[in-house]
């Protein structure tokens, strides 16, 4: 992920006369240290984000360049580069290096933008100049000039693709560089802009070095598709379990109903629970509990403290859908490239684990610890067929709430991520979710659902006399 190297710095002087600038514009280079669109291309040969990524419109390397994710040419993609905030601007000037210019060959190859419609919009995110243009399919550079509304400022531009050129093998729409100026009476911070270049080419570095470490998996190392949407609605239900007598001042257990720590206790759901999990599904949830119960050597002769780098543990791109199935945000970052170090110790479960820490001013103090992986391996002794581990969060701020979250991770015989399976816990709240992983037959995921519970452990107070049920299920939208 991109690492700010510098602050977010506004440029917030007061405006100069434009007296002196009544001739020739005076175009400011400006950078950005990171970029963002509505896909990018990820594929299993472009191992682990190493080239497609929109931030590569930045570099200035035509060997690189953004590619866009959808099905077809492109049309309707955007690309947008955040700026420093410039309180006013006269214009906007991009130097758009169209097509995939790593050579006139690959150009030829692969589609590139016909008619795009550039926007740029100032800090409060209003539409402060836009212009239409024409690109061509050709080497080098081509220029668009965006007038800014008079006294308006500037803080992203978007290049939007409207109409594009055909590739004559591929459809990919690709976009090498583009290069961003401005011409203001607003002093000039080169510090500032020479800072996000440097932090968008150490980006690009920590890319090259994972690039190279992922070069050495195996061909069908899964991949997330580009980008998905919800199938339908997500659903939600809640069903009491106890309810409130007021001339008593007591609550009573609603008959035929349970706790969802009951329940797991049972070791058999009930109620709404019931629609939501097959009882096999329900048994393998409690069987996360009785894994995270053993804080010792190992929970059987099966399992193993490894090195968890040379397993297949997450389709990548994975993190992209941390907004829909929240589940995955924990695993994501578990396995996340940064963390290689963290699984290199050996030995029996438990053991070394690490820990992180938020807050501000002293506030509020958020951290939580994760322990070293368990895994257990199908019969080839080298697939992993489950991984498990556990995070433990602790959040301060009136008062003191720890909660923990016990995870197992199911891998098929080709060792593809198959299933997550979760079951969180804190003083007086529990909760448990599955999210099943669907595959195509080139190994690129199609399809997630995720089905989540949650409860009080207890019916004396109000916000513990229910139990919740949700899901929510995402297709492939687009694959490319």
């Amino acid at each position: 992920m991109l690492k700010p190297s510098v602050p977010a710095i506004a440029i917030a002087v007061a405006v100069t006369s434009t007296a002196a600038h009544a001739g020739a514009p005076d175009w400011k280079r400006l950078h950005a240290e990171k970029a963002s669109a509505s896909s990018y291309l990820q594929s299993n040969w472009n191992k682990y984000d190493e080239n497609y990524h929109p931030s590569y419109a930045l570099d200035g390397d035509p060997k690189t360049a953004w590619v866009e994710g959808i099905d077809g040419n492109g049309d309707g993609q955007t690309l947008t580069i955040p700026l420093s905030e410039v309180k006013s601007a006269r214009a906007i000037r991009l130097r758009i290096f169209n097509g995939y210019q790593k050579s006139p060959k690959l150009l030829d190859a692969n589609a590139a933008p016909g008619g795009v419609t550039v926007l740029v919009r100032d800090a409060g995110g209003d539409v402060v100049g836009t212009q239409k243009a024409t690109l061509t399919k050709t080497m080098g550079a081509q220029e668009v000039i965006v007038a800014i509304e008079k006294g308006r400022g500037i803080a992203s531009v978007t290049l939007r693709i409207d109409s594009s050129h055909d590739g004559r093998v591929y459809k990919d729409g690709c976009v090498s560089d583009v290069e961003v100026f401005v011409d203001s009476d607003v002093p000039y911070v080169a510090k500032v802009e020479a800072g996000k270049l440097a932090a968008l080419k150490a980006w690009i570095g920590e890319r090259k070095g994972a690039a190279k470490a992922f070069a050495s998996l195996k061909k069908d190392y899964p991949f997330a598709a580009t980008h998905f949407k919800p199938t339908a609605e997500a659903t939600w239900e809640s069903e009491e379990t106890s309810t409130y007598d007021e001339a008593k001042d007591t609550w009573k257990a609603v008959p035929g109903t349970l706790r969802l720590d009951q329940q797991l206790k049972a070791g058999k759901p009930s109620g709404i629970v019931a629609k939501l999990f097959t009882a096999a599904d329900f048994a393998s949830l409690v069987e996360v509990k009785a894994v995270g119960a053993d804080k010792g050597a190992g929970v059987s002769s099966s399992w193993q403290r490894v090195d968890v780098t040379q397993t297949q543990p997450m389709p990548d791109g994975f993190g992209e859908l941390e907004g829909w199935l929240p589940s995955l945000r924990a695993v994501s970052s578990f396995f996340d490239l940064s963390s290689v170090t963290f699984f290199e110790a050996r030995g029996e479960a438990g053991g070394n684990s690490r820990s992180k820490q938020r807050g501000e001013d002293n506030d509020w103090i958020r951290a939580w610890t994760t322990t070293n992986a368990r895994v257990a391996r199908h019969a080839d002794n080298k697939t992993p067929k489950q991984i498990y581990f556990s995070e433990l969060r602790i959040t301060e701020e009136r008062e003191t709430v720890k909660e923990t979250d016990h995870y197992v991770l199911d891998f098929n015989e080709a060792g593809h991520l198959v299933r997550i399976r979760r079951l969180g816990s804190s003083d007086s709240f529990m909760s448990a979710t599955i999210v099943d992983v669907d595959y195509d037959d080139a190994g690129k995921v199609r399809a997630l659902r995720q089905r989540s519970v949650s409860g009080g452990v207890d019916g004396g107070s109000e916000w513990n006399n229910a139990v919740s049920t949700s899901t929510v299920s995402l297709t492939a939208a687009g694959n490319s």
